[in-house]
């Protein structure tokens, strides 16, 4: 028969070796909720809050990589950092960090989304032009953000909508956020766009007469007219020409507001209207290259009528395929290129 023999509990040995073992379970068990701690923390912070293909081009070929943020990071730097690292077009950084800042709401409030200098030329100055810097951060109202530098340069006033149209093109989402198109005041985006929106109308009228009677002629000479700025044939109505015309004005007027260019080259003349739009919009334009495979019977006619209406600007025009054209040319040195001939990437790169 065995005999089992159990200490008393009061023995001092027992007593120790329950306590130490108890001891080390705490230990261990403190270090396992420590460790699932770290790791959980680990898992959090490399959690993705953003990734996204971002596409742009440069002079070879498109690029495309991939902008990845981590719950940890500041996700304005990182974008930054991205840029740096890809150099990709500045218009296109600005509407990124809206998109990551604004849209996502990933960025802190005094995170700058936009950064530029300007270059002004004013005439009452001393000096040849006044550099002017823009900044915007995710906590400021686009419209503030001018109404503060009015203050400090009263002449920019005359400029600006176009400034506050500049910022809104690429921090859309920031200017949505600041305007609930209700809010009509003078202090309201919805007013500036509404301004913006007149301006073009008043331009309409200046140009409406030209581009009528090029669209008239083409039509007497071919019985029908390629899609352009004032008509687009395949669309059937005026959206598509129009939304076309306010893009192109809206570009014109930064060109005038930095430089007052004296050449222009055009790939694609037709029927001269987007050339016609240049030229009514920019006064200073004094030499003008056109370069048009002139396919249609209408292309040297219409050339002549602009050549015409505008009889203080010195015009070209070259027929052919303008990727031999354009090659054979001799070297041009202009302020201004519009291409608007083959709209493919291998064909506009050439």
């Amino acid at each position: 028969m065995s005999i089992i023999h159990h200490p008393p509990l009061h023995h001092p040995i027992t007593i120790y070796t329950c306590l130490f073992q108890l001891l080390t379970f705490l230990i261990t068990v403190t270090q396992m909720l420590a460790k699932d701690n770290v790791d959980s923390n680990n898992a959090n912070n490399n959690a993705i809050v953003f990734q996204e293909k971002v596409t742009w081009f440069n002079l070879d070929k498109p690029i495309e990589a991939i902008l990845t943020i981590y719950k940890n990071e500041n996700a304005a730097e990182v974008t930054r950092e991205f840029y740096n690292r890809y150099a990709i077009n500045e218009d296109a950084l600005f509407s990124l960090l809206d998109r990551v800042c604004i849209g996502d709401s990933l960025c802190q409030p005094h995170d700058i989304i936009f950064d530029e200098t300007i270059n002004i030329n004013h005439e009452k100055e001393k000096t040849e032009s006044i550099e002017i810097k823009i900044v915007v951060k995710v906590k400021d109202n686009p419209h503030r953000v001018i109404r503060n530098l009015l203050k400090e340069y009263p002449f920019l006033k005359q400029i600006e909508e176009r400034l506050l149209k500049r910022i809104c093109t690429r921090l859309k989402r920031l200017c949505i956020k600041y305007d609930d198109g209700k809010n009509n005041d003078e202090n309201s985006i919805a007013h500036s766009v509404n301004i913006l929106r007149s301006n073009y109308n008043h331009n309409e009228k200046k140009y409406k007469v030209t581009m009528e009677r090029l669209d008239n002629e083409a039509r007497k000479v071919s019985g029908y007219i390629e899609g352009n700025l004032w008509s687009d044939a395949s669309q059937g109505d005026e959206t598509k020409s129009k939304n076309k015309r306010e893009c192109e004005i809206f570009a014109i007027s930064m060109i005038n507001l930095f430089k007052a260019p004296k050449s222009f080259l055009e790939i694609g003349f037709n029927a001269g209207h987007s050339l016609s739009l240049f030229l009514h919009n920019i006064p200073s334009i004094e030499t003008v290259f056109e370069f048009d495979i002139c396919q249609h019977a209408y292309v040297q006619k219409n050339f002549n009528i602009v050549k015409s209406i505008f009889p203080h600007v010195n015009m070209k025009l070259m027929c052919g395929d303008s990727k031999q054209t354009i090659v054979n040319a001799a070297p041009i040195l202009v302020d201004i290129i519009h291409i608007d001939g083959g709209h493919d990437y291998n064909v506009s790169i050439l």
